[in-house]
């Protein structure tokens, strides 16, 4: 019976075990597909404000100590609240005096493992964020490697790396001691609760209102029972990691779009009349340094038009208004006599080509980069 209840026990533990990370894994992927569309909907300068290698940092290390709470904190704490349960009812039947003793000392436990948790939580936070430095200064690194080598600065930017790296290991370090404090705690309390059990199981033994086998059996059951606390404090890391990164991750989120489409937007299916620029005011960072200044101009249909002129007089960022990247704080960008605002995304952008100044190819094939825009389009 013993052997089966063991085995049946183990039995449990695995199913729960793979369905608890079965489950985490499917979560977590939707998780990092949600973020993923999130990002790539967002405007030019919420990626201008967010560098790739940090948005990188939340869609894989963020969504990864998410996953651990699933793959082991759950099934562990769990099995903790289980087993905690069966051996405290166990010594309440055998000595409720002990039992009490050690449920006020498992109390302290949690309550201290809650306050380093809510502590810890915090330099989790400052970790996650160094850690994305690191990410973005490498990205950034590699994408500009030409411009390194060519004006000599390799040096300086291996500094600057080691730098953000040193900043990552001293976050790192505080963290790692309020991962290991709720540990060393729970080990010092079960010292604690062994030896108050212990004299006081000695005075009633010796005033005989217990018997000395009753002390060894209710001693014994004291250490079990504060074996699944241990197992529990070894996870609060996990937890402190999984709350900092949601964190990051759920902000992340609720961040609203700067530039989408209206609640009744209409599809534009093609130029019919021409665009129109009207009194258009302009400013990237919102202030009084304007990249447009009351703008305007008509291009009718059939005309070829090229805007020139100095860098910094708005070439780009007419044409970012155009796409709608950004939107103007006054004035309007109309086509066919239509508010852009009042068009769809899907629709405008659908009709029209960018060429960038420097291009951008896709690890994929020649054809898949040329029909980019056009994925349906036939291969003549």
């Amino acid at each position: 019976g013993f052997l089966a209840c063991l085995l049946g026990g183990l039995a449990l533990t695995i199913v729960m075990r793979v369905r608890v990370e079965r489950v985490g894994q499917e979560v977590i992927l939707g998780l990092r597909k949600r973020l993923f569309g999130h990002f790539v909907r967002h405007s030019v300068a919420f990626h201008a404000r967010h560098p790739p290698g940090a948005l990188i940092s939340r869609v894989q290390g963020d969504t990864d100590a998410l996953r651990q709470i699933f793959a082991g904190a759950t099934v562990t704490f769990v099995t903790a609240i289980v087993f905690f349960a069966g051996m405290l009812g166990v010594l309440l039947t055998i000595e409720p005096r002990l039992a009490l003793v050690a449920l006020g000392l498992a109390a302290a436990v949690v309550a201290f493992g809650g306050m380093l948790v809510t502590r810890g939580v915090r330099w989790q936070r400052e970790l996650r964020e160094r850690a994305a430095d690191v990410s973005a200064g490498v990205a950034e690194k590699v994408q500009g490697v030409q411009v390194i080598q060519a004006f000599g600065r390799e040096a300086a930017s291996v500094a600057r790396l080691d730098a953000l790296g040193a900043a990552k290991a001293r976050a790192q370090w505080r963290s790692w001691n309020f991962e290991m404090a709720p540990h060393q705690v729970q080990s010092i309390l079960d010292l604690l609760a062994t030896t108050l059990a212990l004299y006081l199981g000695g005075l009633w033994v010796l005033e005989g209102s217990m018997t000395l086998g009753t002390l060894v059996l209710a001693i014994d059951y004291l250490r079990r029972l504060h074996e699944p606390l241990a197992h529990a404090a070894e996870q609060l890391g996990a937890v402190q990691r999984a709350v900092a990164a949601g964190g990051r991750v759920f902000s992340m989120l609720a961040e609203p779009h700067a530039v989408q489409d209206a609640e009744r937007p209409e599809t534009w299916d093609g130029l019919r009349q021409g665009l129109e620029v009207r009194d258009v005011t302009f400013s990237y960072r919102g202030d009084d340094e304007k990249a447009l200044r009351d703008v305007s101009f008509v291009v009718p249909r059939g005309e070829t038009w090229a805007i020139v002129g100095a860098t910094g007089s708005g070439k780009s960022t007419t044409f970012n208004l155009l796409l709608r990247f950004f939107d103007p704080q006054s004035g309007r960008v109309m086509i066919d006599g239509q508010n852009l605002r009042d068009v769809t995304l899907r629709s405008l952008r659908s009709q029209m080509t960018l060429m960038l100044q420097e291009p951008i190819l896709f690890h994929t094939t020649v054809a898949a980069n040329i029909a980019f825009g056009s994925p349906d389009a036939s291969i003549e």
